[in-house]
């Protein structure tokens, strides 16, 4: 078997050792499905959701706008990596990022 090519959809092959001596080979059946992995660009997104009365916003520095169900401006602020704004009361709002728009739903 060469050790050096891709085993077939659904095997694993682990290999213990280094390049001068392979001490262990094995050919396993391997998940169904792959679990991902969290990437650099993953771990940076912004965060924005809501909790305790409060829109929370991690990992973001720029300008926000929020909206309300309506489309009326409630308010745009600066942010600088991590805030907390006051909501005025229950219902459904769009946080508008440089790139992206957010619904959020409080209860």
């Amino acid at each position: 078997m060469n050790y050096n090519l891709n085993p077939p959809q659904g095997q694993l092959i682990i290999v213990e050792g280094d390049d001068s001596c392979f001490t262990n080979v094995w050919l396993c059946q391997s998940a169904e499905q792959l679990t991902p992995t969290e990437t650099w660009e993953s771990l940076n997104k912004p965060k924005i959701y809501y909790a305790n009365g409060y829109l929370n916003i991690e990992n973001y520095k720029g300008d926000i706008e929020v909206y309300g169900l309506d489309c009326s401006k409630i308010l745009k602020n600066t942010i600088n990596m991590n805030s907390k704004i006051k909501l005025p009361s229950k219902g459904i709002y769009f946080v508008k990022t440089k790139d992206q728009t957010y619904k959020i739903i409080t209860n």
